[in-house]
């Protein structure tokens, strides 16, 4: 991740016709994650999956569950029943949840894209 965020420092330093030359790498690389998701939920099979959570001298374990691509879990997930962050220990709320969408769904370097729209970007 730190190299990722190296390379857009860079992109950035440079400037916005590097940006726009190097856009279709990045569109390319989207692209393929998002098949190796797809492809993930037929794939790889049901599991239980055990997360550790450590503090101080004392570990405990919680289970939950990967289902794959299943019509009961789609709609289970169709409702906002929010539950306790495992990291933080603090209930999650609509305002949370879409503070972190938000920026997953409409990407951080949007605003870089419109620069390409301007009459002289530098």
């Amino acid at each position: 991740a730190s190299g990722i965020l190296l390379l857009c420092l860079l992109v950035c330093m440079i400037g916005a016709q590097i940006y726009a030359k190097t856009s279709f790498l990045i569109f390319l690389v989207v692209h393929v994650v998002l098949i190796t998701i797809l492809v993930s939920f037929f794939a790889v099979a049901p599991k239980s999956i055990v997360i550790a959570k450590q503090s101080g001298n004392e570990s405990r374990a919680t289970y939950t569950n990967y289902t794959g691509f299943s019509t009961a879990t789609l709609k289970k997930n169709l409702a906002d029943d929010y539950s306790v962050d495992y990291t933080t220990n603090y209930m999650m709320t609509f305002a949370t949840v879409f503070a972190v969408m938000f920026n997953g769904c409409t990407g951080i370097m949007a605003g870089s894209n419109m620069s390409g729209d301007l009459k002289n970007p530098s």
